[in-house]
């Protein structure tokens, strides 16, 4: 469930009543995406002994807000937001019919999430969250890829959109984001992560990362951490990026910008259960 933050533009033509609502998110989405990608993104999976469980994704943009106020000066995308504040939730159940190219089970899996949206521009708060629930575990990776498949031409959209309303130059880096180079396979008893080694050939080469990766240096927080709840205690795990719980039923692994770009041999985990 990666960049959930651009999905903003494309629900709030389906949810915002308000021509001027249309427009903060529209704006908080393109500054968040274009600025930051996702700044602090946890994704969480909760798993049931039965095979069922739940996942949900939090992109946390605050930072994104407190960027903007630091320029300073004539700052016309903070005087759109002072003020402003948010709390919505909806269903994706609302908008799956509008989203071309899905099959029935696709639409199926997607109808069981709701997407919130918390924003409070005076206080420096952007936050959103997926929360999707699945019979089987196979329905993870299914669940990422259509995320991926939902929000790609949305996402190249927006940034194209976004550049030419606020008079940048539209031809900036193909997005990318540290989830797209992870390979992570959730099987029964048996969960994997490791870098994608037929893409991280390209990293070198991502200039949307490199760049996040400039902002990383000047103190802002640009990370991906999985957090895996079991259904039981763990028997074994690898990895140095892994912090287990006391009762060993809860895995924390961030990976940052940091790590992705100089030491990809600590990303690799494996936890069994």
């Amino acid at each position: 469930m990666r960049g959930s933050a651009t999905v903003l533009q494309g629900i709030s033509s389906k949810t915002a009543t308000n021509l001027n609502m249309k427009k903060i998110l529209f704006l908080a989405g393109f500054l968040a995406f274009i600025l930051t990608g996702c700044l602090e993104t946890t994704e969480e999976v909760t798993l049931n002994a039965d095979g069922t469980g739940s996942l949900a994704n939090t992109n946390d943009m605050s930072a994104l807000l407190g960027l903007l106020k630091n320029m300073g000066g004539d700052n016309e995308a903070m005087e759109k937001l002072a003020g402003q504040k948010m709390d919505s939730s909806l269903s994706m159940a609302s908008v799956v019919d509008s989203i071309p190219g899905l099959t029935e089970d696709d639409k199926n899996l997607l109808r069981t999430g709701t997407m919130q949206i918390k924003m409070d521009a005076d206080a420096e708060k952007f936050l959103t969250k997926m929360n999707f629930n699945f019979s089987k575990i196979s329905q993870i990776s299914q669940l990422n890829g259509l995320t991926e498949k939902v929000l790609g031409k949305r996402v190249k959209d927006l940034v194209t959109q976004g550049a030419a309303e606020m008079g940048g130059d539209d031809k900036i880096p193909e997005t990318s984001s540290i989830a797209s180079y992870l390979d992570v396979s959730f099987d029964d008893g048996d969960i994997k992560g490791k870098v994608n080694k037929d893409k991280i050939g390209s990293l070198a080469n991502d200039e949307f990362l490199k760049g996040l990766k400039e902002l990383s240096g000047m103190g802002m927080t640009i990370a991906h951490t999985y957090v895996i709840n079991l259904p039981r205690a763990a028997s074994s795990v690898e990895g140095k990026n892994v912090v287990m719980s006391d009762d060993k039923k809860k895995a924390t692994i961030k990976i940052d910008l940091e790590t992705l770009f100089e030491k990809q041999d600590d990303i690799s985990f494996k936890i069994k259960y």
